[in-house]
């Protein structure tokens, strides 16, 4: 079954260049649909459809889906259906997640029964006479009695100590809000040995140092559990070369132009007896050039940040 709900990061949302370059209609319509896949699994690949689903009639999605599209992937199963690869990886965790939780769950209750059948067997065995008949029990402990009794205690783990929690807060590449983060890591420490998470946090630092990904608090990191996904997800993959970046925006941008000169007109014209109004002549050309002039945006937004 389905779960109802998925774990949403807005900093990793906002800071993503396609969601930077929508529109707030678009955003919505993107929300929209994320939400439909996680309950479905999937989208249909279908312009008309999503249409319906957002509330759009077909000539409107149409110009909404140029701006959406890059987000999904195509089922490899069923080429009607589209796909969303975060969710899906969320989805993986999840029911990773719950299995772990499942497996403890059951070692604990083992566990928990097998000290009880021995507890009952050692009773068994320290209350019966020579002749291995049943001695009665007393009801309470009495201080001159000579019998004497002992109890099993279970071995309780030593708590972290301060400098290792230190040292994975040290080895995380942002310090911020370090009284949550020590909280948060805390936390993580009563589920993972020390070395797991140290080796964790040291990882992830590598993948990002000199990136443009955005560094989540080390609470948010932390409490969301993100040292457990794929490390493929923890940076994004965007051109961190400065002459790179330009060079794509001029290329998009002659782009533009080529379409603009090709296909829009800044006067009425006559055609064939007919008046055309000033415009795209082409309405394929204008949703590329659209589409050009929003990566455009987002390029150069990434430039700044540079």
């Amino acid at each position: 079954m389905t779960s109802p709900a998925f774990q949403f990061y807005p900093a990793d949302f906002l800071a993503d260049a396609n969601v930077i370059a929508m529109t707030n209609q678009e955003r919505g319509c993107y929300i929209t649909l994320l939400c439909i896949c996680w309950r479905e699994g999937t989208i249909p690949n279908d312009v008309p459809k999503l249409g319906r689903l957002c509330g759009e009639d077909a000539t409107a999605m149409a110009l909404l889906w140029s701006a959406i599209e890059v987000c999904f992937i195509a089922d490899p199963t069923d080429a009607t259906k589209l796909r969303h690869p975060r969710l899906d990886l969320e989805r993986e965790k999840q029911v990773s997640n719950s299995s772990h939780r499942s497996d403890a769950g059951k070692a604990g209750a083992k566990a928990r029964w097998g000290n009880k059948k021995r507890k009952m067997a050692n009773a068994s065995l320290c209350h019966r006479s020579a002749n291995g008949s049943a001695i009665g029990l007393p009801m309470a402990k009495n201080s001159s009695s000579s019998s004497s009794s002992t109890s099993v205690v279970p071995p309780v783990s030593p708590p972290v100590g301060d400098e290792v929690v230190e040292e994975i807060y040290q080895a995380y590449p942002l310090k911020a809000a370090k009284p949550d983060a020590i909280r948060a890591i805390r936390k993580a420490l009563k589920a993972h040995d020390p070395p797991f998470l140290l080796a964790k946090t040291r990882e992830y630092a590598v993948a990002v140092r000199g990136t443009d990904t955005l560094i989540p608090h080390p609470a948010t990191f932390y409490n969301a559990e993100r040292y457990n996904d794929d490390p493929a997800t923890w940076v994004r993959h965007q051109p961190s070369n400065r002459i790179d970046v330009q060079a794509q925006i001029a290329a998009k941008e002659n782009r533009m132009a080529d379409l603009k000169r090709k296909h829009f007109s800044d006067t009425q014209s006559l055609v064939g007896g007919v008046h055309l109004a000033a415009g795209w002549r082409n309405e394929q050309a204008r949703t590329e050039y659209v589409t050009h002039r929003r990566e455009v945006e987002a390029l150069k937004i990434q430039q700044s940040r540079m």
